[in-house]
């Protein structure tokens, strides 16, 4: 299942280069792993120096990643992981319901 950061990542610069993201070396640039029209886009946040890690760190920073413990003993990624089962599991029982009618 993606993470909420990586889910956040492919809205930022597109499914297609969050998956070239996801999966570079930490260490290389990001500009020069992602579409030249993301970085003109977007020219603040790739500034010189930007890493494929520091672009992954900063996606799953806005999405709560590495956030402080939550009410519950939680992180927010872990609650947000939490809803997105539930979801799955209800689209997931509903599909089960469907074809049992037929």
């Amino acid at each position: 299942m993606p993470t909420a950061g990586a889910t956040y990542l492919a809205h930022f610069v597109g499914s297609g280069d969050a998956s070239k993201v996801l999966l570079a070396n930490p260490e290389e640039l990001a500009a020069n792993i992602v579409q030249k029209c993301s970085v003109n886009a977007n020219p603040t946040m790739f500034k010189s120096g930007l890493t494929v890690a520091n672009l992954q760190d900063w996606a799953n920073q806005k999405m709560g990643g590495g956030s402080p413990i939550q009410s519950g003993g939680m992180t927010a990624q872990h609650n947000n992981d939490q809803d997105i089962q539930l979801c799955v599991d209800a689209l997931n029982a509903e599909a089960t319901a469907r074809r049992e009618k037929r």
